[in-house]
């Protein structure tokens, strides 16, 4: 079966041809900044991302007549189960209709492979979408009855990378327990209890600062500098997704080149060693919910690429704890393979 994976990004749409299990194609199509600058909602951008990938499988050779189902990123929607949900028209006018968690590229993944289906009669799919929440009830509670902490997390990857550990371990996935943390450009250390993830510390809330994001920080301290003026209210959702963390105090997210200047910069050394000891940190912290039972600590994302990272993080925990590295992210293949899934009927489809 031929599937055809979508996944917005900010400025770019990954985009994938599978021939079941097995890639074909694959390219991280870049739209210019004067492309979508100005643009007001998703929909604007709709027919530009369309026209993108539609020039992509033409240049491959393909039409989107060739494909038996299409795979989209599943956005910030509501709180919903893991799984294979088929994409309807109450997704997408939930989306138009902005009935959302919050905004985020990702959504376009829903409306462009809606498209897609209603123009070729085959069905699109979302797969364990960014809002997947199946968090244990007491992981939720905070210390103030009108806040929660919130299930958002890497769930695509999280579940993809727990899945292969428990294949290549010969377990059963619904049957294991693992924690899983996730390094990219936003951090989140996620307990997987029987294929779940019941309880996330991530970098926007109560995880640690990533290259991106500012991670939890002293709340009376931030209220104290915005009182004083020294941090502007308007800034602060800027500094749990894209202006904190080490881009707060060097300007840049790219960890390769901060560990070359921590050669020789000590200062830089010490806030990427203070990043590798939060995320420690968090990965003990997720063995209290999981009662010290689980089969071993997966640590996957674009971090996971450096041995340095890897030392740094290994450093604070227990010498005999058991790592499976999956350097990367597996986005387009978790999707792609949920789909399989679907269609071969392995996985029961879920009603948004």
């Amino acid at each position: 079966m031929k599937i055809l994976v979508v996944n917005p990004g900010s400025t770019s749409t990954k985009v994938a041809i599978y021939e079941n299990d097995i890639l074909i194609h694959e390219e991280n199509i870049k739209h210019p900044k004067e492309q979508l600058n100005g643009l007001k909602n998703l929909s604007d951008e709709l027919p530009i991302r369309k026209k993108a990938i539609e020039e992509f499988l033409q240049k491959k050779g393909y039409d989107i007549f060739a494909f038996d189902a299409f795979a989209g990123r599943g956005g910030p929607l509501k709180p919903l189960r893991a799984g294979v949900y088929k994409v309807t028209k109450k997704i997408v006018d939930d989306i138009n209709n902005g009935n959302y968690q919050t905004l985020h590229s990702s959504l376009l993944g829903s409306l462009i492979t809606y498209d897609f289906s209603q123009i070729t009669g085959k069905s699109a799919f979302i797969v364990d979408p960014i809002s997947t929440d199946e968090m244990a009830n007491i992981a939720r509670i905070t210390g103030h009855p009108k806040i929660k902490f919130a299930a958002l997390t890497h769930a695509l990857n999280v579940r993809a990378c727990a899945r292969k550990t428990a294949k290549d371990l010969g377990l059963d996935f619904f049957n294991s327990n693992f924690i899983v943390a996730h390094l990219g450009g936003g951090i989140s250390i996620n307990a997987v209890s029987n294929g779940k993830i019941i309880d996330v510390l991530e970098g926007r809330q109560t995880g640690p600062f990533s290259p991106t994001s500012c991670g939890v920080l002293p709340v009376k301290t931030v209220v104290k500098l915005i009182i004083k003026g020294e941090l502007k209210i308007e800034e602060i959702e800027d500094l749990f997704s894209k202006n904190g963390g080490l881009t707060a105090y060097f300007g840049t997210d790219d960890v390769k080149e901060l560990l070359e200047r921590s050669k020789s910069d000590e200062y830089v050394k010490e806030i990427l060693e203070a990043m590798c000891f939060q995320i420690a940190k968090a990965i003990n912290a997720q063995k209290t919910i999981l009662k010290g039972i689980y089969n071993c600590i997966i640590i996957t994302g674009g971090l996971a690429k450096s041995e340095v990272i890897l030392d740094w993080i290994k450093r604070w925990l227990p010498s005999n704890e058991k790592y499976h590295i999956i350097p990367g992210e597996h986005e387009m293949e978790a999707l792609a393979l949920g789909v399989l899934r679907a269609l071969n009927k392995e996985e029961e489809v879920l009603e948004y």
